[in-house]
This record gives structure tokens, sequence and C-alpha cells, in this order.
């Protein structure tokens, strides 16, 4: 038996998280179904993403909505407001961008945030089991 058969993603997969970022400020539109969104990091006061190159900018407002497809429960989705604060750029194609939230839907992003934290302690237990400690 290899190492491919022994593991593999999908049996790591809890959640499928689709993002669709909106500029207010410069009216365009980008979504993760092209895997050119994604969410990099949960801030203290909000997010980062990797987006497309020049996206936004310092400043511009964005909306975000959230689609979660938990595998265990029923699909959810919320949105945010936020403003950028930060643009760095990663790539050719990538910026990595922070968004400091100003309008939350306080229940759904809880939860969203929850499901992240549980899925990272799951993670960290698989690597205790794995070092054997």
């Amino acid at each position: 038996m290899n190492a491919k058969q022994l593991i593999q993603s999908e049996d790591f997969m809890s959640a499928r998280i689709q993002i669709k970022l909106r500029n207010t400020t410069s009216k365009t539109s980008v979504s993760s179904i092209n895997n050119s969104l994604q969410l990099v990091e949960i801030l203290s006061s909000g997010l980062a993403l990797s987006a497309p190159k020049n996206v936004c900018a310092i400043g511009h407002i964005l909306e975000l909505e959230f689609i979660i497809i938990n595998l265990t429960n029923n699909p959810f989705e919320f949105a945010v407001l936020g403003k950028t604060i930060s643009v760095e750029h990663t790539s050719d194609q990538q910026d990595r961008i922070e968004i400091e939230l100003t309008k939350i839907s306080n229940g759904y992003w809880q939860d969203f945030c929850k499901l992240l934290s549980n899925k990272q302690d799951s993670i960290d237990e698989f690597f205790r089991k794995v070092r054997g400690y």
C-alpha cells in the first residue's frame, strides 16, 4: 500500500467555502468559484483573502458573501461588509488583502469561526496522533 492510498485530501474535507466579493468603491466583482479568491486567515477584527491582483485598494469598501457547504449540516450563507486596510502583492496575479469588518451577521459569523476553529482542532489532534504524543 502506498502513501497515496493511505492519505487522501478528501478524507479531511469537512466543508467547502465559496466567497463572492463585490467592491462597492470600484463596482467590480470576483468569486471563489474559479479559485481566484481564497480565505487565508481570520484576523482579530477581520480577515485576509488571496485575491486577483488589483481587485481593490486600501480604503475600498467590500461586500463579501460566504456560502458554507458543510458536509455534516445544511449549507448556510451570510454577508459581511468591510474596508480594505492592507494590500500586499504576493505574485504577478495575486494580492493578499486584509479587510476590517465593519458590518457582520454576528450569529453566522460566529458559526463560521467556530466551524474553522473545530476544523483546526481536528487537524491538530490528527498531527498529535501521528507524532505519537
